[in-house]
C-alpha cells in the first residue's frame, strides 16, 4: 500500500488525526471512500485502505496513535460495526495531546454513530472555531467520493493532498487542515457545502459536483474554486480554475501564428464540441491576421478519415486543427501520414521519408499538427509517435519531468502512485494550493480571501494562475510539442 504524508486531512465520516505538528500523518493515497463512511458499500475494502501507523517517536503503542484510532474507527463503521467505531473515537477523544476543536469533532462522530443530532460546533473554544470569516487555517474540498465519479473525484483528491503535502513551514500559519465532504452522498452537494461552510467553517474551498455549488457558497459567503471550466454565475465567489476547451484552442492558434503559421485548416468532428472548438480556434486565428482555407468534418468516433481529409488536402495550408482526443489523434496522424500529409516541426529539416515510386507524382507535404488532445498521455508516442512529430499539444496539463512548474509535482506523484498525474490530479493540487497561497498571503477572512483570489497570481502546475473579471482563467493554457520520443511543455 502506498501512503501520502499530509500534514492535516479530516473528511466529513473522519478524523484520521486533526493534529498539525512537525511528524507529518500518514494517510492512505489510493482512494478515500472507506473514510467517507462506506458510502459505497465496500466494507470489504475498508480494512485495505488503512494506513500502516505506528508510534510516531516508536516509543508509544500504535493503537493509540491519533491517526490509527480514527482510520481504525471509520474502517469499523463502513463494516457496520457502530459501537466499535463509536468506542474507537471514545478512545480518541481521550487522548491527552488533541486540540480542543479535534474532541469536539470526535463527540461529533460518536453522537453520529449513536444516532444522535450532531451539536453545532462551538464557536469559542479555539482559533479553529471562528464563524463569519471562517477559519483561516482550514481549507474545504468538496469532490465525488461514491457513485459513478468516484474515481475522479479520487483523482483529484490526490492532488489536493500533494498540494498540503510536504510544503515548506512558514511559521504557525503553515498548519492547514483540509476538510473534505463527498459531493455525490445521498443528502446532495449543496448540503455537504453547507456543512464545509458552517460546521467546519472553513476560509474557502475548492471542488466539482454542481453548477449550483457557485451559487452556493456565494450564498454562504464562502470562495469556491471550482474544479470546472465552465464560467461561474455571475456576481458569484465562485472562480473555475480549470482552461476551457475554446480557451485551449484559442492559444494552439495564437501559438502558431506566433511561430510564422498563416494558412490554417480544420479537421474535426461534428459534435457540438468540436464545432464549439472550431469555431473558437478560427476566431483566434482571423484575429491573429491568419487565414483559414479549408475545413473538414468527420462523424464523432470514426476511425477512418479518407474522406474529410481529401476535402482538404488540395488546399494549400501550413498549420491543420484537430479538436479531438488524444486517442482520436492517434488515427487521425496516421490517417494524414497515408494521404502524404505529415506532421513535422514548423521550421525544422526535412523529416526523412519512404522514397515516392518513380514516376510518382505524389508530392509529400510536412504540416504543423495542433491538437487539444484531451487525455493525452504516453500512449500517444507509443501509437503514433512518427506521426506526430512537432505537433503543439494543448490537453489543460501533461506530466512533463522537465517542465520546472510541475517537476516536484510530477516526481512526488510519481514516488507515491506509481503512475503519471493526469488532469484532474493537476487541478486538484492547483486549487487547494491557491486556497492555501491566498491564505497565507492576505486570506485570513473570507473576504480577505475573496479579494486575493480577484487580484492576485498564483504559481501553479498548470501555469501562472490569474482570473479574469468574470472569474475564469485569465492566463494562457499550457501548450506542449512533440520532440522524438518525449513531450514537453513548450515555455
Amino acid at each position: 500500500m502506498r501512503c501520502i504524508p499530509l500534514v492535516v486531512l479530516v473528511f466529513s465520516a473522519c478524523a484520521t488525526g486533526a493534529r498539525a505538528q512537525s511528524t507529518p500523518s500518514t494517510l492512505p493515497g489510493a482512494s478515500a471512500a472507506a473514510r467517507d463512511g462506506g458510502r459505497d458499500g465496500t466494507a470489504d475494502r475498508a480494512s485495505d485502505r488503512i494506513p500502516d501507523a505506528g508510534a510516531r517517536d516508536g516509543k508509544r503503542d500504535a493503537a493509540l496513535d491519533p491517526e490509527s484510532l480514527g482510520a481504525r474507527a471509520e474502517a469499523l463503521a463502513s463494516a457496520g460495526d457502530r459501537a466499535g467505531a463509536a468506542a474507537a473515537w471514545e478512545t480518541y477523544a481521550r487522548l491527552p495531546e488533541l486540540r480542543e476543536h479535534e474532541r469536539i469533532y470526535a463527540r461529533g462522530r460518536i453522537d453520529a454513530l449513536a444516532g444522535r443530532p450532531r451539536a453545532a460546533p462551538s464557536r469559542t473554544t479555539s482559533a479553529a472555531s471562528y464563524s463569519g470569516p471562517g477559519d483561516p487555517r482550514r481549507l474545504g474540498l468538496l469532490v465525488p467520493l461514491s457513485g459513478r465519479d468516484q474515481a475522479l473525484g479520487e483523482r483529484m483528491l490526490r492532488g489536493a493532498m500533494l498540494a498540503l503535502a510536504g510544503q515548506p513551514a512558514a511559521g504557525d500559519q503553515a498548519a492547514f487542515e483540509l476538510r473534505v465532504r463527498d459531493a455525490a452522498a445521498e443528502h446532495g452537494p449543496l448540503r455537504a457545502a453547507t456543512e464545509l461552510a458552517r460546521d467546519e467553517i472553513v476560509v474557502g474551498a475548492a471542488g466539482s459536483g454542481d453548477r449550483q455549488l457557485g451559487v452556493h457558497t456565494t450564498t454562504e459567503g464562502v470562495p469556491f474554486l471550482a474544479i470546472e471550466s465552465e464560467a461561474p454565475p455571475p456576481g458569484s465567489s465562485a472562480f473555475a480554475i480549470i482552461h476551457s476547451s475554446e480557451a485551449r484552442a484559442g492559444e494552439l492558434a495564437r501559438r502558431a501564428l506566433a511561430k510564422g503559421a498563416r494558412s490554417f485548416a480544420i479537421l474535426g468532428p461534428d459534435s457540438a464540441a468540436g464545432k464549439r472548438l472550431a469555431e473558437a480556434f478560427a476566431r483566434a486565428v482571423v484575429a491573429g491576421g491568419g487565414r483559414l482555407l479549408a475545413q473538414a468534418a468527420y462523424s464523432a468516433g470514426a476511425t477512418s478519415f479518407a474522406v474529410p481529409i481529401s476535402q482538404i488536402k488540395r488546399a494549400p495550408f501550413e498549420a491543420l486543427f484537430v479538436p479531438d482526443t488524444a486517442v482520436r489523434l492517434e488515427l487521425v496522424a496516421s490517417g494524414l501520414a497515408f494521404a502524404d500529409l505529415w506532421a513535422h516541426p514548423w521550421g525544422g529539416p526535412p523529416a526523412a521519408r519512404p522514397v515516392a515510386p518513380v514516376g510518382s507524382k505524389v508530392k509529400r507535404r510536412d504540416v504543423l499538427l495542433l491538437s487539444t488532445a484531451s487525455g493525452l498521455s504516453t500512449r500517444l508516442l507509443r501509437n503514433a509517435g512518427r506521426y506526430v512529430q512537432g505537433s503543439l499539444l494543448a490537453p489543460g496539463f501533461f506530466a512533463d519531468e522537465k517542465d520546472p512548474r510541475a517537476a516536484a509535482f510530477v516526481a512526488r506523484h510519481r514516488a507515491l502512485y506509481g503512475q503519471d498525474p493526469g488532469v484532474p490530479e493537476a487541478f486538484g493540487y492547483d486549487a487547494v494550493s491557491v486556497l492555501r497561497s491566498a491564505a497565507l498571503d492576505r486570506g485570513r477572512t473570507r473576504t480577505k480571501l475573496l479579494e486575493a483570489l480577484q487580484a492576485g497570481s498564483f504559481d501553479g502546475v498548470t501555469g501562472t494562475i490569474r482570473f479574469a473579471p468574470d472569474h475564469t482563467r485569465a492566463d494562457p493554457p499550457p501548450v506542449y510539442v512533440v520532440d522524438g520520443d518525449t513531450i514537453t511543455a513548450l515555455r
